[in-house]
């Protein structure tokens, strides 16, 4: 009976041990497992106000209603954000939702995005602002006007670039605008189409680059590359040029009244505002009523059946049957 309790007794001890050193083990597993993952840390703030300091450059000031700093990723997400670049001439901008990418210095901005500088105004669906290098592109159903005293610019592109410190704007991808005011001239009233067009409002120059096309009146221009010179002291176009393989489509009423379509081809066209005259040059050829007309140089005026010729070589149809 006696050993029977001593073995008893010692069972019970063994038993008491075991269970102790699988406490300390699961605890040691625990401490290791909580040093392993850390508890995420985020700071939340509202009505926030950052700003950079750049030394000789142009500083970034953002405003945003709600702020979460999530370290983990370092990036800081925004709610309602709008700020500038910039300290005197400013290039603002705001959006619904935000991201800042501390690691490569940019910010993306979502939905009903607008960027503004000067005269330029532009909605998009995207923003992205490089705050290192004071440029930002606006992207997604691009919609953008630049305002005059008495002209309006309005463009639409897949994307829209803006610098800081450059009068240049830059439009990329399906580019088409028009160009209205309060000019009595139909040079007054242009529309246009590029896949790139450039935009400078100093300069008060428009570049067209790649499939150019521009609409006068009842002209219509197809050409490689195209320039617009906008009037600095009115509110019309003071003159255009179209540059490269240009077709130029016009229409007129003959002497008969019967409506005519008139092809043009040559490599370069101007057009003047003042006189309201296309200037083509560059082997100039002109398809009328069955005739072709050539020369060194030819000035069409719209809705007009007269062409003025400088050395001409030229075929005509003397069969007037048809007219």
């Amino acid at each position: 009976m006696r050993l029977n309790l001593v073995y008893l007794f010692y069972f019970f001890i063994a038993f008491l041990t075991t269970i102790n050193l699988v406490h300390e083990v699961t605890e040691d597993d625990s401490r290791k497992v909580r040093k392993k993952t850390p508890p995420e840390q985020n700071s939340f703030f509202e009505n926030s106000f950052l700003s950079t300091f750049k030394p000789e450059a142009s500083n970034v000031n953002l405003f945003s209603k709600k702020l979460i700093d999530q370290k983990s990723t370092n990036k800081i997400f925004l709610s309602s954000p709008r700020g500038d670049i910039g300290n005197e001439s400013v290039m603002s901008f705001e959006g619904e939702f935000g991201v800042i990418d501390k690691a490569n210095n940019s910010l993306r901005l979502n939905e009903k995005v607008k960027l503004e500088k000067e005269e330029s105004i532009a909605f998009a669906q995207y923003l992205l602002v490089n705050y290192k290098t004071n440029e930002a592109l606006a992207y997604g159903n691009v919609r953008s006007s630049t305002r005059g005293k008495f002209r309006t610019v309005n463009i639409k592109s897949n994307s829209v670039k803006m610098f800081k410190d450059e009068s240049q704007v830059l439009y990329r991808g399906n580019v088409s605008g028009q160009i209205t005011s309060e000019g009595k001239s139909s040079f007054d009233r242009i529309k246009f189409k590029s896949n790139l067009l450039t935009l400078d409002d100093v300069e008060k120059i428009i570049f067209l680059d790649g499939e150019a096309s521009i609409t006068r009146g009842s002209s219509v221009i197809n050409a490689l590359t195209g320039n617009i010179w906008l009037d600095s002291y009115s509110s019309g176009v003071k003159y255009f040029s179209m540059n490269d393989d240009v077709e130029l489509t016009d229409g007129f009423i003959n002497s008969k009244g019967k409506p005519v379509v008139r092809k043009s081809f040559s490599e370069r066209l101007e057009g003047f505002s003042e006189e309201e005259k296309l200037v083509l040059s560059g082997f100039p050829q002109v398809e009328q009523e069955g005739d072709i007309i050539k020369g060194n140089k030819m000035i069409i005026r719209e809705e007009q059946e007269m062409i003025e010729i400088i050395n001409t070589n030229s075929q005509f149809n003397l069969d007037n049957g048809g007219r």
